[in-house]
């Protein structure tokens, strides 16, 4: 973890030495108009303000304010492209000139395809939202392109095991039938949480009596429910 907060600090400081005393640009591309987004960018702003209050960050130049900038990708909500959000991201990279990005993008496919974009602006980038473990996937298979790209959070693989210990437990402990129903919205990080415990399901011996698999956005499940029943 130092290694990484010191990497992360060169970089800032690398890319602001021109300027002393000049504020450290941070940038949130995110979905605002989910939970996670809207509050990661008050625990960002929160963050930013406690900072400043104490003289900002010290950098070998001297103390360096932070200014934090949100855009909202709209990247959470149904029917939006990946394009649209990635569009989004590049308009706060060149309207704010952010020294680095955290938070980022809230739904998986957005970013994976936004990683090209980072790389291309090498600017230091901190998931803490989108779960797709695909996104360590690709920095190790090409880590000089994506060195500037961390993760701050769990991944599907996490939640795949709080699933399967909560399953056997019950089984094991509460004697439950080992019988499952599972329903997945259709993106990219719940796919595969579904599909890991599928897998799951058929080693330890359950009954899978469903997968179905919801459009983003949906409210209506009665169907699924109606089998379930």
């Amino acid at each position: 973890m130092n290694r990484l907060i010191a990497s992360i600090l060169f970089i800032i400081w690398a890319n602001i030495l021109y300027a002393a005393n000049s504020p450290i640009i941070i940038g949130v591309p995110t979905g605002l108009g989910s939970i996670e987004g809207r509050d990661a960018w008050r625990a960002v702003q929160l963050a930013v303000y406690e900072i400043n209050k104490k003289g900002g960050v010290r950098l070998k130049d001297g103390y360096h304010k932070l200014k934090a900038y949100a855009l909202d990708t709209r990247g959470a909500e149904a029917g939006v492209p990946v394009y649209d959000a990635l569009m989004a991201v590049e308009k706060l990279i060149l309207d704010k000139r952010p020294d680095a990005i955290v938070v980022g993008a809230s739904r998986s496919e957005v970013l994976l395809a936004s990683m090209d974009l980072i790389a291309k602006y090498k600017i230091p980038y901190i998931c803490t939202i989108a779960l797709t473990p695909d996104f360590e996937k690709k920095i190790k298979q090409n880590y000089h392109k994506y060195r500037y790209m961390f993760r701050l959070s769990i991944d599907a693989k996490c939640v795949v095991s709080y699933f399967t210990n909560l399953l056997d437990y019950l089984s094991k402990k509460k004697h439950i039938p080992k019988r499952a129903y599972i329903l997945v919205q259709d993106v990219l990080w719940t796919k595969e949480t579904g599909n890991a415990i599928r897998m799951w399901l058929k080693k330890n011996g359950w009954e899978l009596e469903g997968f179905d698999i919801y459009p983003m956005g949906s409210k209506d499940f009665s169907s699924s429910l109606f089998k379930i029943r």
